[in-house]
């Protein structure tokens, strides 16, 4: 988050540092709560996940992790591992009404090896609904987009130890996660937004054009080829 916050005053000019910390951060959280809502822009901020759970007797998982509103997840593949390499398993989707007309009232099922899911909302929370508490490890390997969550500042404070083994509280640099074009849009959006409250409307309006006809498109297109692919090249995968 420092190296993003440098790169901004740079593109504004700022030596000074008269816009603070804080104003910038508002502004990327801003930009995370607009962008997403731009038609096919919310592909941009997919990413990839490999979620191994050994929750024997639960049925329903929080798939949103870094996201506060997922908008899609494309697909999800399932895997168990009982002590070798992980094998994949077949798990069956369904819409909500033919899931829970065919098997009820999941939780209250006997634990077994699941043979069906669905992806249930609630709220700005996607979850994953399993016929049946699960008896088997499981890894959920699989694809969300969508509205990711706001930061908080520049840093923040973490647990630690210090050298006798005593917790202590340490400030930490919060990383922000994005691929180059992502950046660059961001970036642009914040310094859009600085020369209209500066009333350089002029520079604001043409530089809206340039963003409009241009940079979106161009990174809509850049995301729509990556999701030609058999599977997707997941910008910011971890």
């Amino acid at each position: 988050m420092r190296d993003f916050v440098a790169k901004f005053r740079v593109l504004i000019g700022d030596k000074s540092k008269s816009v603070s910390d804080a104003l910038i951060v508002e502004g990327v959280n801003w930009a995370l709560r607009s962008l997403p809502s731009i038609p096919k822009l919310d592909k941009a901020f997919a990413k990839h996940y490999t979620l191994p759970i050994d929750a024997r007797g639960h049925w329903k998982f929080k798939l949103n992790q870094d996201f506060r509103y997922v908008s899609n997840s494309p697909f999800i593949h399932f895997f168990t591992n009982t002590g070798g390499d992980p094998c994949p398993i077949n798990i069956c989707a369904q819409d909500n009404q033919s899931f829970y007309r065919k098997n009820g009232l999941p939780k209250y099922k006997v634990a077994g090896k699941p043979c069906e899911y669905t992806l249930e909302r609630e709220y700005d929370d996607l979850y994953l609904i399993f016929d049946r508490p699960l008896n088997i490890p499981l890894i959920i390997d699989y694809i969300v987009w969508g509205y990711p969550k706001e930061i908080t500042g520049i840093t923040t404070l973490v647990k630690d130890q210090d050298k006798d083994g005593e917790e202590i509280m340490v400030e930490k640099d919060i990383y922000l996660e994005l691929s180059a074009p992502l950046e660059t849009l961001i970036l642009s959006t914040m310094r859009k937004v600085f020369y209209e409250e500066a009333d350089d409307l002029a520079f604001a309006g043409a530089f809206s054009d340039y963003m409009d006809n241009k940079l979106v498109p161009e990174v809509i297109q850049m995301v729509n080829k990556n999701f030609k692919c058999g599977r997707p090249i997941i910008l910011g995968e971890r």
